[in-house]
């Protein structure tokens, strides 16, 4: 009847849960909290000062649960406690330590040997680390490992990464583990007696720690950013005070003493009215607000303050320490994937008999039935299949998964168990594994992720996902019909250095509107020639007048592979003139892209041009390439037009050219790598294609490695292909393809 189904409870799985949770809880016990109670998502802390008073907070919080329609678990309760565990933290009468039981934890966490283990770790030690005097001091050596590449390498890749500590890196991590054992405290504030800010501020950060009879409260720090980096002393010492009432706002708010320790005497000076100095005067106020008073305290006195600003800031994620099971009867975890793929399986049944069946599905792979009619039965069993530190999966009715929970919990609390409700197909045969691999890939000719996606939906066996993902990588249909997402690009090469104006030209067809243009600009100078032709047919007079009249000293012409420049009669010019002509390669018009960019910057100018004098970009071309030669060109810093005609030898040129080379390159190589290639390798190449649905790349076999091209062979015929226009392939593709190939030249 068009009616919609709700949720009428909170489901498990959802990324906004918890914050709902947490907010739904809030609500109920809003006129509560910070009173007698504080809430964390489904942990509730009622805190009182006598028994009494104690019962009638309980009474209160369990009567507005009671009200909300809220259960209180019983197992996970306890009243009239003089400590209590709290998020990782033991909270006693006016003091704070670490939970004993977390610090045994990360007392056996082993050396972390990949990104994703140290960044577990500085995770679960950060989260305490406001009980560790110089924790970043000491975590340095580790907090290395996480910047760069590391630093930007995703939570799933970084299980991958692997990365090797070095002897102080090691020792770092035992004297964590030590710092943590000693069980340092951290003091509740008594709002009724002064409290001490003591701060500093070193040239990379800034510390403070708030006190109250030279018992710590709450120790902070942080680094500097770039822009903080450039205040002088006076204004980092004073951004430390500031960054630290701030950050302290919700212990000092209100309090009418408060005294502020600083090891810089003159700061005592900077915030005085004398000093014009806008900032430190709204600085200042800022303090004034919090009716603090300012104490000058020497250096040596200023222990921990100056410690905490001497060191660099770990910034790793804090892992949260509360427990994500909603229950301790609940030790499972509902896997994704099926229960095939795991080693050890149990598929559980309630009948009528007690049996238990075991099948090798594959080598190392056990599956057992077992069909149980009484839970003693079922608990024997199980203990004799169940391996510790070992992962057992098991399918069972959500039903009877419900009736066996207490047994789980109670036998088998510290087991690693996996609730998995799918069984799929095994396929022991290779042939029938190939056969669906070749069905499933040949059908859309998906990646491999896609393909095993499908394929475990219904089919399992060991190493499909290796076996799918070499026979994907082996298709060369994809290779020839697929558009590479992120090819890899050859290193640019250094352009040889030119000594005079008109020594090296660069040469191209321009076209705009209806009409064509040969283009030169001398590398030199950046000078830059139009003159316009009919067609591309007879263009070897106006070729031979430009090099004879406008460039008759060149000694080396850089042109594309249009015939206009390299037909017969052309390269016989080249010959007559001694000048040397190198083409650019197949597909690859950035190998001559000085004079590319220079065309861009003419149809700026000319629509610039064209706009303000109402006319079109056609009719200003000669206009926008006469004020380009008059104008200062942003490398040479010279007109071209001065340079080119005057013809002196301008050495501050050569050197801008070559400083601006080294600028391009280095920007430009950043992410490029130098490609080789092998004889008789086989490599996929762009194609000359006009239309979206011709083939992407063709095939070629690989003759000569050169510097950025390759010299290669198809069909009987050589090529020359820039290594820009090749993608890449599997070594594994080549081996399986090699032999091929060899065969085929035999015969």
């Amino acid at each position: 009847n068009g009616a919609k189904y709700e949720f009428i409870r909170m489901p498990f799985g959802l990324r906004n849960a918890p914050s709902i949770f947490q907010r739904c809880v809030d609500d109920i016990l809003r006129e509560y909290i910070n009173k007698f109670a504080f809430v964390y998502i489904d942990d509730v802390l009622i805190y009182s000062s006598t028994p009494e008073e104690h019962i009638k907070h309980i009474q209160i919080i369990v009567s507005a649960l009671h009200k909300a329609n809220m259960k209180i678990s019983d197992e996970k309760s306890h009243f009239f406690k003089n400590q209590v565990e709290y998020l990782g933290h033991i909270i006693t009468q006016n003091r704070i330590t670490v939970d004993p039981k977390k610090v045994e934890t990360l007392d056996k966490y082993p050396i972390p040997q990949t990104l994703k283990e140290l960044r577990s770790f500085l995770g679960m030690a950060g989260y305490y680390r406001k009980f560790i005097q110089g924790y970043s001091k000491i975590t340095k050596p580790l907090t290395i490992h996480l910047q760069g590449e590391n630093g930007i390498t995703s939570k799933k890749m970084s299980a991958k990464k692997e990365i090797k500590l070095d002897k102080e890196a090691i020792k770092a991590i035992q004297i964590i583990k030590t710092k943590l054992k000693e069980q340092v405290e951290l003091f509740q504030p008594d709002f009724s007696k002064p409290f001490d800010l003591t701060t500093d501020a070193s040239n990379f950060a800034i510390g403070g720690v708030l006190s109250q009879e030279k018992k710590p409260i709450f120790f902070i720090s942080r680094t500097l950013t770039k822009t903080e980096e450039n205040y002088c002393t006076t204004e980092k010492e004073l951004l430390a005070i500031v960054w630290a009432i701030g950050k302290l706002r919700n212990y000092i708010y209100g309090i009418a003493d408060l005294t502020i320790h600083t090891d810089h005497q003159a700061l005592i000076f900077s915030i005085s009215d004398k000093n014009p100095n806008i900032k430190l005067k709204r600085w200042k106020h800022f303090i004034q607000e919090s009716g603090a008073k300012i104490v000058y305290k020497p250096g040596n006195q200023n222990v921990v303050a100056d410690a905490l600003s001497r060191q660099k800031i770990n910034t790793s994620t804090i892992e949260s320490m509360h427990s994500t099971r909603s229950s301790p009867n609940e030790n499972y975890t509902y896997a994704k994937q099926t229960i095939n793929s795991f080693k050890n399986q149990i598929i559980l049944k309630k009948t009528e008999r007690n049996k238990k069946e075991t099948q090798t599905t594959f080598p190392k792979y056990h599956r057992h039935i077992i069909e149980y009619q009484n839970t003693e039965y079922l608990t024997k069993t199980l203990k004799e299949i169940f391996t510790p530190n070992f992962n057992n999966a098991i399918k069972i009715d959500e039903q009877e998964l419900f009736s066996i929970k207490s047994l789980l919990s109670k036998h088998f609390l510290n087991y690693k168990l996996f609730i998995a409700q799918n069984l799929v197909e095994d396929i022991t045969d290779k042939n029938r594994q190939l056969e669906i691999i070749t069905n499933t890939h040949n059908r859309a000719h998906r990646n491999e992720k896609n393909n095993a996606m499908e394929i475990r939906q219904q089919y399992f066996w060991p190493d499909m996902a290796k076996q799918i993902k070499n026979f994907a990588r082996n298709c060369s249909n994809c290779y020839e019909q697929k558009y590479e997402r992120r090819p890899t690009k050859q290193l640019i090469g250094r352009t040889p250095a030119t000594n005079l104006p008109g020594e090296s030209i660069s040469m191209d067809i321009f076209h705009i509107g209806n009409r064509t243009y040969i283009t030169s600009m001398c590398r030199y100078s950046k000078y830059l020639l139009m003159r316009e032709i009919a067609d591309k047919v007879n263009t070897v007079d106006k070729l031979e007048e430009i090099l004879t009249l406008t460039y008759p000293y060149c000694r080396n012409l850089q042109t594309d592979n249009e015939s206009i420049f390299t037909s017969i009669s052309c390269l016989s010019l080249y010959r007559r003139l001694h000048i040397t002509h190198n083409r650019t390669p197949t597909a690859h018009s950035t190998s001559n892209g000085s004079v590319e960019r220079l065309h861009s910057t003419l149809i700026e100018i000319a629509a610039t041009l064209a706009k303000q004098n109402n006319t079109d970009p056609v009719t200003e071309i000669f206009n926008a390439a006469y004020e380009y030669n008059r104008t200062i060109h942003s490398v040479t810093k010279q007109k071209p037009v001065e340079v080119f005609f005057n013809r002196k030898n301008y050495p501050e040129i050569k050197q801008l050219i070559e400083k601006n080379k080294d600028k391009v390159l280095e920007y430009h190589n950043k992410k490029r790598t130098q490609k080789v290639y092998e004889p008789k390798q086989i490599i996929y190449a762009l194609s000359k294609r006009r239309t979206k649905t011709e083939q992407k790349y063709l095939k070629y076999i690989v003759i000569e490695n050169r510097e950025d091209t390759v010299l290669v062979e198809r069909g009987g015929r050589q090529h020359v292909l820039h290594k820009d226009n090749i993608r890449n392939t599997p070594i594994e593709f080549n081996n399986k393809h090699k032999s091929i190939h060899s065969e085929q030249s035999k015969k």
